[in-house]
């Protein structure tokens, strides 16, 4: 993100969402009546929003070891600035003050929505720290949150959004105008923005050292746009698959652009991915976004495939229907669909692991390990291949995957080897066979029926081609719809 695209504003964030004020007057009437006895010992104890066993979210008590400075908002693992500004390139706000008070069984129960929204925040990177420890994961602590942040850009403030951006090392949250559940209180938001921040520590930082990162690559390392405009007429449509034989060698500039391209929709895959690990929740964001939880739900089946290199490189040198290459948003955009597909095929590749039909926490969580132990080998495999100016590989990932999985039965008619089967990218190289239980296969599958090529296919919202996650049997897959405003982060990456 540029700061130059940013025009931040002090100013009181008068419209806060409605539901989340509901609940913190809910809250404050509970201040009389206490919790029935509970007695918290220990922990400081809040009265917050949290999912319960079904995802849904209700007023409960919440112990949160690590808030130390409720009346500044502050704690040992995170920073809240509210509404801040960026001053000589760093940012600051004026001292936050927490509003709390404890009723008669000792919890903490916040009297206005910014400490609603501090302490859910305070609670889920609690968690999300412990879960790094297990992991072995890196990221830089405490995490630094802005909420209610003012963001301007292209002429309108963001809402209803949530980014990271690398420049501040800090994560965004604009204000929350929507009747549902807030994002500052989303725990699977908050986790998929957490990954990003894994994903920055452990493979842009290690791919960025000593100046590896070409411009083209720089100008998508800014995530997680939460457009709630997305429209279910959306319906992306897969290119046809051609012979990578039939190609002419890709210019540099199309090698960083592709290259970028696919890092941003695995990093976004994987992030959503992330949400589900955390809450077990496979349409977590629903809950914030409902139009767009259609969209990035991860049950969805039937399943598609994971994009070939043919694909990823068809796309990002496409243009629109009026011949005009794509842009950055529009690319960026197009990122997730391909993303969401990752993420899909990550949730099930864990549930075919498992032992039973309900995926555990710790079949999570094995999963979940498997991924960090290879990004710091993977960083490395890419970087490589940048420096090289070659495409990467789109198995790549799954290859360097498989041995940290210790599959027990890698037969080919196990339930782990047709999942991979059915996901895996149509471009049968000669890494692909360390997998034993992948065969080889023509490198062309079988075309769609209706073929359609990048600039054919002009979506109602934005007039752009949007690509689909895969070509695999059922409904073609809803890509997420228009970019959203929030602003990118494209010189400082």
């Amino acid at each position: 993100m540029k700061l130059s695209d940013l025009c931040f504003w002090r100013q009181t964030n008068a419209k806060a969402s409605a539901s989340l004020k509901t609940l913190a007057r809910a809250s404050f009437c509970l201040l009389a009546v206490g919790c029935g006895g509970f007695r918290p010992t220990g922990a400081n104890v809040y009265q917050i929003p949290w999912p319960d066993e079904n995802g849904k979210y209700q007023l409960q008590n919440v112990p949160i070891e690590s808030y130390d400075q409720p009346a500044g908002l502050q704690g040992r693992f995170v920073q809240i600035f509210v509404n801040p500004s960026v001053v000589d390139g760093q940012m600051q706000s004026e001292q936050s003050v927490g509003h709390y008070l404890r009723n008669r069984d000792g919890v903490m129960v916040p009297t206005d929505y910014t400490s609603v929204e501090a302490a859910a925040i305070h609670a889920h990177f609690e968690r999300l720290l412990k879960m790094d420890t297990e992991l072995k994961a890196v990221a830089n602590w405490p995490a630094r949150i802005a909420i209610d942040v003012n963001v301007h850009a292209n002429g309108k403030p963001a809402v209803n959004n949530a980014f990271f951006t690398e420049e501040l090392d800090a994560l965004f949250l604009p204000p929350y105008t929507a009747l549902d559940v807030p994002i500052a209180v989303n725990g699977g938001v908050l986790a998929h923005e957490h990954f990003h921040r894994i994903f920055q520590a452990m493979v842009f930082k290690r791919i960025g050292k000593g100046g590896h990162f070409p411009r083209g690559l720089q100008i998508f390392k800014e995530h997680a746009f939460w457009d709630d405009n997305a429209s279910d007429e959306m319906v992306s449509v897969l290119p046809a698959e051609k012979d990578s034989s039939e190609q002419s060698k890709p210019q540099e500039q199309q090698v960083a652009k592709y290259n970028a391209f696919y890092l941003s929709a695995l990093n976004e895959g994987l992030a959503d991915f992330w949400g589900w690990v955390y809450t077990s929740d496979p349409n977590f964001i629903k809950a914030s976004l409902p139009k767009l939880g259609s969209l990035r739900r991860l049950d969805v089946k039937p399943v598609e495939r994971l994009a070939s290199k043919p694909q990823l490189l068809a796309w990002t040198t496409g243009t629109t229907v009026d011949g005009k290459a794509l842009t950055v948003e529009q690319l960026k955009a197009n990122s997730y669909s391909v993303g969401t597909t990752y993420a899909r095929f990550m949730r099930e590749l864990t549930q075919s692991l498992a032992q039973g039909k309900d995926v555990s926490r710790a079949e999570r969580m094995k999963m979940a390990a498997a991924v960090i132990a290879i990004l710091p080998e993977f960083a490395e495999k890419i970087a490589q291949t940048i420096r090289a100016r070659e495409l990467i590989n789109p198995n790549t990932f799954v290859v360097m995957l498989y041995p940290k999985l210790a599959v027990s039965d890698d037969s080919a008619d196990s339930r782990f080897c047709r999942t991979l089967r059915r996901w895996s990218a149509p471009e049968w190289e000669q890494e692909m066979q360390a997998i034993k239980c992948i065969e080889p296969r023509r490198s062309t599958p079988r075309p769609p029926k209706t073929p359609v090529t990048p600039g054919q296919t002009k979506t109602p919202a934005t007039g752009t081609t949007t690509p689909a996650s895969g070509s695999g049997k059922g409904t073609t897959p809803k890509a997420p719809g228009k970019p959203s405003t929030t602003p990118h982060d494209q010189e400082s990456k």
